[in-house]
């Protein structure tokens, strides 16, 4: 009866619309008030008669139903459909409601019920709202590729940004170290690790963070695979902490062995950088070594030493220090009183002529070297070249070694610089 009423009322309104137009074309002034008067009577009209009309939705996300019977069966979607895939939907409303149509109120979704085994599947996509009838659907359906379901444990890793300049990153824990996927085969062969990143605008003293797990493939290129985690974050944990160089102090016990002497330890690094936290850093004044112990020491050696970690530290470098021990055999000093000095004629004492009518004061020779060095005199000659000297030139005097073998090592000779020569007339 409503259709009747409301088919009767269309065609009475077009009756009347051409009789208007027909005296409209004779009268410029009715034309102008028949104008005002049409919009009156069109919205009369739309208001009576509540016409229906057509509402295009675009970018629908799809949702999916029965996602769970998969997993009951063993079987997964290769393709992410739910995050992938969108649709174009027609709804009809009448014309008060047709404002009502939103994305919001419209629901695109698809049943993956039918699907039983591993495979290849035509799936219809259906729609609903409350506010009208669905009169398309684009696309209409879809095609998924359904493979045996896996799982795979894969490792966390942490991407962290470096430290700055006299600043300190520790180690990093996370919590937990892996995660388990699940999904289709050819999916979860596709994923090679797991990660979290840290901006760098975080990085501080005292960083804990729950921060989202990401994938990536082989290739190192990250991924969001169409898989299932068990935990979808993980627990960061990492400081970043000031540092500062700070004076070592030895600690040691080292000892000469008899005969010998430690005549200098030098460590060959004076400082330490520590990290720490900035109020416990401020109190760091030195950074001791563990005991250097090192007993009769025979000669010159490099030793190495633990440094021990400052209380409230993080972290100190480097791990040792180096330590110089300079260790030479104890000496005693010989003077040798009176030792004749001779006048050659030419440099070399052994071979040249000696010269008779020259004489020379003998001088007093200091020999210097390790306690069980015996000498005596006849292992000394000293001697002048007095050609072309004259009465009372002062010459350079020369030594040269008598004793068996080439002169003992570590033994040092002193003695005058020059001597007077006095020539006989």
């Amino acid at each position: 009866m409503k259709k009747k009423e409301r088919r009767k009322s269309e065609n009475w309104f077009v009756r009347l619309m051409s009789g208007i137009w027909s005296r409209l074309r004779k009268n410029f002034a009715l034309r102008i008030l028949s104008l005002v008067f049409a919009f009156i009577l069109w919205g009369y009209v739309l208001t009576t008669t509540n016409p229906q009309r057509d509402k295009t939705i675009n970018n629908l996300p799809l949702q999916v139903s029965n996602q769970q019977l998969l997993e009951d069966r063993g079987i997964a979607l290769v393709e992410d459909i739910a995050n992938t895939v969108s649709a174009r939907v027609v709804v009809r409303a009448s014309n008060e409601r047709l404002a009502d149509v939103t994305n919001a109120n419209v629901n695109v979704y698809v049943d993956l019920s039918p699907i039983t085994d591993r495979g290849t599947y035509t799936l219809d996509l259906q729609a609903s709202t409350q506010y009208g009838s669905i009169q398309k659907i684009s696309p209409s359906s879809i095609t998924v590729t359904v493979e045996r379901r896996v799982s795979k444990i894969v490792s966390i890793a942490a991407e962290l940004p470096n430290a700055e300049e006299e600043t300190w990153r520790s180690e990093y824990e996370l919590y937990p170290a892996q995660v388990t996927v699940s999904g289709a085969v050819t999916v979860l062969e596709e994923i090679e690790d797991a990660f979290v990143q840290l901006p760098s605008e975080d990085a501080n003293e005292n960083v804990v963070r729950a921060l989202p797990i990401r994938f990536r493939n082989s290739g190192g290129q990250e991924i969001d695979p169409n898989a299932e985690s068990e935990i979808n974050s993980a627990v960061l944990t990492v400081h970043y902490y000031p540092t500062a160089r700070i004076p070592i102090k030895l600690n040691s016990m080292i000892t000469a062995a008899p005969g010998y002497e430690i005549t200098e330890i030098e460590m060959l690094r004076q400082t330490a950088i520590v990290a720490a936290p900035s109020e416990d850093l401020a109190g760091i004044r030195e950074v001791a070594t563990e005991l250097l112990e090192a007993k009769e020491l025979s000669e010159t050696q490099t030793l190495e030493t633990k440094l021990i970690l400052p209380d409230g530290a993080a972290n100190v470098e480097p791990d040792y220090v180096r330590v110089k021990v300079t260790v030479r055999e104890n000496t005693s000093s010989v003077t040798m009183e009176n030792v004749n000095v001779f006048a050659v004629l030419g440099d070399d004492f052994e071979n040249d002529q000696v010269a008779a009518n020259v004489n020379i004061a003998p001088v007093n020779v200091v020999l210097t070297g390790p306690r069980n060095l015996s000498l005596n005199r006849s292992d000394l000659r000293l001697y002048v070249d007095v050609t072309n000297a004259k009465d009372g030139d002062a010459l350079p005097l020369m030594l040269y070694w008598m004793g068996s073998g080439q002169m003992p090592q570590g033994l040092t000779i002193s003695s005058p610089q020059t001597v007077t020569v006095n020539i006989e007339q």
